[in-house]
């Protein structure tokens, strides 16, 4: 089952709608240009929508005069024909510009919200959940980005309306006007009552949404498991239940909304019998034209789209606001470095220190790790050997700070790894964790990735580096397996390498490593999907190049162990023994216990 949602906890949610667009608006600096050339563009397109009752007055109110001549009402029609091309031209404008700015504002908080995201520390992804990150990127993303078109275009659009169509019902009779601004209040009242509600309740559906793609992506993800122990109508029905969820969430969404644009509809509705009842006692008393009534009744018909394009807006912007409090809650988590950190370049290896480590979990009560004391020599190995649960992949964790340890304890060199910047840090190392990861590309890709492709250019031809990656697979024991592939190293692997057996995913996240060319190589329980033959022939070659660096070896095979210049047993996460294989035998119960069951056999 799913973990509970945190995501927003760290913003606040009352925050406002223009609260909220503070933090869009740098986004839209990049395309100020474009935006003000679409506002100009809208404000001619509403010009255009005002001018045209007015000479539609006009031409009717020039009927009733017998010195009219058809000159006059080809000029009139002349006019409105020119101001609807222009209207329709300058329609096109705000829409491009605007729309289009909204899109290029949505894909630059995408990037940054990538940027960001993939920087932040191994807690964050330990409280919240892929598929809710994925909600985000995408659902509310794309509410955000109405909001900053659509949404500021109805904006707009209602303020230059509104004001340019009072000005024009003002001039024909502020009578009439003033009957027809007085729905203005319950509109406003509208906005106060039942704007928190449907920010509220888009809130939780968008948080529904994120848990409906947490169980998609859960289940299609370990679809294995799932047939194997027969599990699918189980699935079918979690993910029937978290849809109706979904369902019941959008449904009370869309009540309040459907509630609110109703109202909106019924409200400005209301004031056309009051001022047909009204204008037509004007027009009978002498006191107004039927032309300026006409043009009057236009004018209303485009006050009424006002009234309800702000409500529209409304709406709009709730939804966007309510999404990015939840993507700026990302945005206020902080990053593990800076992004435009400079990879540190090739420099000596230096020895690891660990002194007194005691470490606990975030968020846990019980002490992984033991007042640990340890130091790795530059270029020996070090074998770390113990029970599931000892603590040497969470000791591996802390060396690379993918945790960082309490400081004092852990130094690369002498130096405190917290005050050494983490790309220098990690450039270091090149580790090969127990879940081999590989990527949806070729296996060349894969096998290539993290090596750092300018210094590996400064330092070889493009024929060594052929030779490299031949070496390195053959290092692997990947090599020969690779030329049996459909396109040889171009052969795509399949998402996370599902196209590879599992030993064939471990042997390729080794090569990887090996072609890094790091000072410090990590293999964290690397042969387990290994059989012997292979593992043999692995072990020969990290026996061979293993002078050339440092290599940390955390296995619980006795002949891995064995080509380390120290095996250090774990137990409870304290080093229970240490030493070589003839002082182990006799010091610690565990090696002697493996030790006789492995080489049994």
């Amino acid at each position: 089952m799913t973990e509970p949602n945190v995501i927003g906890n760290n913003a606040s949610h009352a925050s406002g709608i223009f609260c909220e667009a503070r933090h869009v608006l740098p986004y839209v600096k990049p395309y100020k240009y474009a935006t003000i050339a679409g506002i100009i563009a809208l404000l001619i397109t509403d010009i255009g929508n005002m001018v045209i009752p007015y000479l539609m007055g006009l031409g009717i109110d020039g009927l009733e005069s017998e010195a009219t001549s058809s000159q006059f009402l080809l000029i009139v029609g002349g006019c409105i024909a020119g101001v609807a091309l222009v209207r329709g031209l300058s329609r096109f404008g705000w829409r491009y510009y605007l729309i289009g700015s909204a899109f290029g504002i949505e894909r630059d908080i995408r990037i940054h919200f990538y940027k960001h995201i993939i920087r932040l520390p191994l807690p964050f992804f330990a409280r919240n959940r892929l598929g809710e990150l994925l909600a985000l990127s995408s659902n509310d993303l794309s509410a955000v980005r109405r909001a900053a078109g659509e949404g500021f275009m109805l904006f707009a659009d209602f303020f230059f309306s509104f004001i340019g169509v009072l000005f024009f019902m003002i001039n024909i009779s502020p009578e009439l006007t003033f009957y027809a601004l007085l729905p203005t209040p319950f509109v406003t009242a509208l906005f106060i009552y039942l704007g928190p509600i449907l920010h509220r309740r888009f809130t939780e559906v968008q948080e529904s949404f994120g848990d409906l793609t947490t169980d998609t992506e859960e289940t299609l993800s370990g679809l294995r498991v799932v047939r194997s122990y027969n599990q699918e109508e189980a699935e079918y029905g979690r993910f029937q239940e978290g849809n109706n969820d979904y369902l019941q969430k959008n449904v009370r969404m869309i009540r309040i909304d459907a509630i609110f644009h109703s109202l909106m509809f019924i409200i400005p509705s209301m004031i056309f019998p009051m001022i047909l009842v009204i204008g037509g006692l004007k027009i009978t008393d002498g006191t107004l034209s039927i032309g300026n009534f006409i043009a009057f009744t236009m004018y209303i018909g485009q006050l009424v789209w006002p009234m309800m394009a702000i409500g529209w807006t409304f709406n709009i912007f709730q939804r966007g606001a309510a999404s990015n409090v939840r993507v700026r809650s990302i945005f206020e988590e902080s990053m593990e470095m800076p992004m435009d950190a400079i990879p540190q370049r090739a420099t000596p290896p230096k020895v690891i220190e660990i002194r007194n480590l005691s470490f606990t979990y975030p968020g846990t009560e019980t002490e992984i790790l033991k007042d640990l004391n340890l130091t790795i020599p530059v270029g020996k190995t070090v074998a770390l050997m113990g029970r599931t649960g000892s603590g040497k992949s969470t000791l591996i964790s802390l060396i690379t700070r993918l945790y960082d340890p309490p400081r004092g304890t852990i130094f690369y060199g002498g130096v405190d790894v917290l005050d050494i910047p983490l790309n220098d840090l990690r450039s270091q190392f090149a580790t090969v964790p127990q879940d081999a990861f590989l990527f949806t590309e070729t296996i060349r890709d894969n096998i290539t990735f993290g090596t750092d492709a300018q210094l590996l250019s400064e330092h070889m031809p493009d024929e060594d580096e052929h030779e490299h990656l031949k070496s390195v697979s053959v290092g692997a024991s990947l090599y020969n397996e690779i030329l049996k592939m459909p396109d040889g190293y171009e052969t795509v692997v399949g998402e996370r390498g599902t196209m590879l057996s599992g030993g064939q995913r471990q042997r390729a996240a080794i090569a990887r490593a090996f072609h890094a060319r790091r000072n410090i190589l990590i293999l964290d329980d690397p042969l387990s999907a290994i059989d012997t033959v292979t593992e043999t022939e692995i072990l020969g070659y990290i026996r061979s190049a293993k002078e050339k660096r440092t290599l940390l070896l955390v296995t619980n095979r006795v002949n891995a162990a064995l080509i380390a210049d120290e095996i250090v047993i774990f137990d409870h996460g304290e080093i229970s023994a240490r030493g070589d294989e003839e002082t182990l035998l006799k010091t610690s119960d565990f090696f002697a216990e493996i030790y006789q069951s492995q080489r049994a056999h």
